[in-house]
């Protein structure tokens, strides 16, 4: 409720997946994708050979995930 779910919505959520067939997809949940590399770029934003790092957190109760 604290992130504008309905309970009822998620209760059924919930009912659902523990009745869903516990066989695992054969589809993988995440697909690599290969990019084209960088021909060229403005002077003003250079391009970098160095990888980046994303980091992503999520503030719960027991701490940031």
């Amino acid at each position: 409720m604290d992130n504008g779910l309905n309970a009822n919505k998620v209760r059924r959520w919930i009912s659902e997946a523990r009745r869903a067939d516990k066989t695992p997809s054969k589809t993988p949940g995440f697909v690599p994708v290969d990019l084209p590399a960088a021909t060229s770029a403005p002077s003003h934003h250079p391009v970098s050979n160095k990888r980046s790092t994303i980091r992503i957190e999520i503030p719960r109760a027991g701490g940031v995930v």
